[in-house]
């Protein structure tokens, strides 16, 4: 069984919120950068939950390098959504992730939900694993950027690659330790949309990826996971019961 959750302000702005599995440290990738002085700035909200225990919780900001950000991060009382405003953590042409720690291995859940400058649309940011191979996004536009957070304390090689009418188009990027690197991304020539890949080089096990699109003050961001490559489907029958008259 999968499901879905599908948040809407009424106004235009709406995005699927990802299942996640509780676990006591998250990292949750593709907080775009803040213009310098937007009309309307971007807004980030922290939601957290800890299902079953309570818990304290401590907040690292991995942009142009990890930092402790001044946010009081709250207490967790079991059962009790808790909301933080972050909107003042990346500074400006800074994006990033947001690495959450919870004390004694609590299991938490945790959502950031980004409303775009001007105030048009949302996304919601989720989080996911560090890849352990190679990820892939479909359906990019030209100037997508792939958001790049390196947790280790070494710096790490990365192959993103630009793959849709004609050759592959592969490119490697060096992301400096425990900080995040954002790549923008072109489309192949007459290629109206297309697929980016991102692959960990050389033994990397600390990388987390997102591609974030924005287009006038549209905003859809996508945290990237290691792509499967091994599906199971269920056994079917045979049934025309839905189209025969009973």
């Amino acid at each position: 069984v999968a499901g879905a959750l599908l948040d809407s302000d009424g106004f235009g702005g709406r995005d699927f919120i990802l299942a996640q599995r509780p676990s006591a440290h998250l990292v949750l990738p593709g907080v775009p950068a803040p213009s310098a002085k937007p009309a309307s700035p971007m807004k980030l909200q922290l939601l957290l939950f800890s299902p079953n225990t309570d818990t304290d919780v401590t907040l690292h900001w991995i942009g142009g390098s990890k930092i402790t950000p001044t946010v009081t991060a709250p207490h967790l009382a079991a059962g009790d959504v808790e909301q933080v405003d972050i909107s003042n953590v990346p500074a400006v042409g800074e994006s990033g992730a947001l690495q959450i720690d919870s004390s004694n291995d609590t299991p938490i859940l945790a959502e950031i939900k980004v409303t775009a400058e001007g105030g048009n649309d949302v996304a919601y940011i989720s989080p996911v694993p560090a890849l352990t191979g190679e990820s892939l996004v479909a359906d990019n536009d030209s100037g997508s950027v792939v958001e790049l957070t390196n947790n280790a304390a070494q710096d790490a090689q990365v192959s993103v690659t630009v793959e849709g009418s004609g050759p592959a188009a592969p490119q490697t990027v060096t992301v400096p330790a425990l900080s995040t690197k954002a790549v923008t991304v072109q489309g192949p020539k007459h290629a109206a949309s297309f697929v980016v890949s991102v692959t960990p080089q050389g033994g990397a096990n600390s990388i987390y990826a997102a591609r974030v699109m924005t287009n006038g003050g549209l905003m859809t961001i996508q945290p990237m996971s290691t792509a499967l490559e091994t599906v199971l489907i269920p056994p079917v029958l045979g049934d025309l019961s839905g189209v025969v008259p009973q």
